[in-house]
């Protein structure tokens, strides 16, 4: 029988549409919460997954990060396709697009969270050509997971709706976590696509 699981998207797991009574961890409730799952982080999982629920009819694993390394994806993908009885999984990401093709058909459930727009993206968009290129080169030294987060920031603004943004931003969400991208021209390939406020 395939795993119960369910993808949600959302930028964290206080904004996503997680049920409250899987919110906090307990003996049957389980919280991976990293920037990006790893192959270690999944076969955490499989040897947990592998338990026998204590309080609950279920054991249930609640996923939350930014990406999911590709061959984390791999074994995630094997794990949902022969998964140990009595258990579900709920992946907080912030965009599916990060996901391979045949992971994201593994998941039952898909929910979105509407998001408002988030300042440091409206202030993104506001700089001129000159000063988000200036901006990127600082922050890449500076902080980087901050850049990430951006791009998730302005993906979730609902002004963003030419086609030429949404594939700068398909293409910039579905790499920029990727081990050896060239994170810098990406986020630059997108400040220049995106129009100013």
């Amino acid at each position: 029988m395939p795993a119960r699981a369910n993808l949600l998207i959302a930028n964290s797991l206080q904004n996503s549409t997680l049920a409250e009574e899987l919110r906090t961890p307990g003996a049957d409730i389980h919280h991976l919460i990293v920037p990006q799952v790893s192959i270690d982080d999944v076969r955490r999982l499989k040897e947990e997954s592998a338990r026998m629920p204590v309080l609950r009819e279920r054991l249930t694993f609640v996923i939350v990060a930014r990406a999911i390394e590709p061959e984390a994806q791999h074994a995630l993908l094997k794990l949902f396709e022969e998964p140990p009885e009595k258990t579900e999984f709920f992946v907080i990401l912030p965009h599916e697009s990060r996901l391979i093709p045949t992971l994201r058909s593994r998941f039952v459930g898909l929910s979105r969270t509407l998001t408002t727009n988030d300042p440091a993206a409206d202030n993104f968009l506001r700089l001129s050509y000159k000063e988000r290129l200036e901006f990127i080169a600082t922050e890449n030294k500076r902080d980087p997971e901050a850049l990430r987060t951006l791009v998730t920031a302005i993906g979730q603004n609902a002004s963003i709706d030419t086609p030429a943004v949404k594939k700068a931003l398909l293409l910039v969400s579905r790499y920029v976590y990727n081990r050896g991208a060239g994170q810098k021209m990406l986020l630059e390939e997108l400040a220049l696509a995106l129009p100013i406020k």
